[in-house]
């Protein structure tokens, strides 16, 4: 289970641009190098916290991550059918925003806004149309 725990880790990491043992993985886990390497070298696995913590974090169900399924989807969490984005994209917008100082930030969210206030949105945010969509 501890291999199998490591090698799906190594698998997420992969899928979303990161190098398993790199301080933005680490940062994003809430956690340091070291842990992470102790993972690979002793092969070690992470405690129940940590184990929920990277599941969330890469949208996966902990099971998944145990080795208990060969399913990743985490079916208590995502609402099926519900036609919204990939979670994928949302985290690798995370670890860019990260990398963001505050006047970067202020400025992307100048440009969102702006985006929004174009004519293909502005209907569906004064009704809440797409939001009614992705909702359900």
């Amino acid at each position: 289970m501890k291999k199998i725990f490591y090698q799906r880790y190594i698998h997420l990491c992969g899928l979303h641009g990161l190098d398993p043992c790199s301080r933005r993985a680490a940062a994003l886990l809430g956690t340091n190098r070291a842990t992470i390497s102790h993972w690979r070298t002793n092969c070690s696995m992470p405690k129940g916290e940590m184990i929920a913590r990277i599941a969330d974090v890469f949208h996966v169900s902990a099971d998944y991550l145990l080795g208990r399924t060969d399913d990743p989807m985490d079916y208590t969490k995502k609402d099926i059918g519900s036609g919204s984005e990939p979670p994928q994209d949302l985290i690798r917008f995370q670890l860019l925003w990260k990398h963001l100082d505050h006047e970067d930030r202020i400025r992307l969210e100048g440009v969102v806004q702006g985006l929004l206030c174009a004519d293909k949105y502005k209907d569906e945010i004064l009704t809440g149309e797409k939001e009614n969509k992705i909702n359900g």
